[in-house]
């Protein structure tokens, strides 16, 4: 809100919103650059790639899902012996 003297008229302006995007439109995030540094790892990640290899020494022929399920068993009974 503003105030502007005009010859003996005191003029009251309000400004106005800036102009919104339509209500259905969402705006493009911009991408990051291609060389940018990754983020590092968090430590549930670094604990879980090292189960992960100890797991694939202990039985090679399990495939990536197994080993999830083989880990998330062993977690499970953790929890339960707390």
């Amino acid at each position: 809100m503003s105030f502007f003297w005009n010859s003996s008229i005191i003029t009251l302006t309000v400004a106005q919103p800036a102009a919104q995007a339509k209500p259905g439109k969402k705006e493009k995030r911009q991408k990051k650059p291609k060389d940018a540094p990754k983020k590092p790892m968090s430590a549930f990640f670094c604990y879980q790639s090292a189960r992960r290899d100890a797991l694939k020494k202990e039985a090679p022929e399990l495939n990536h899902k197994d080993i999830i399920k083989v880990r998330n068993k062993l977690n499970f009974e953790r929890l339960l012996v707390l």
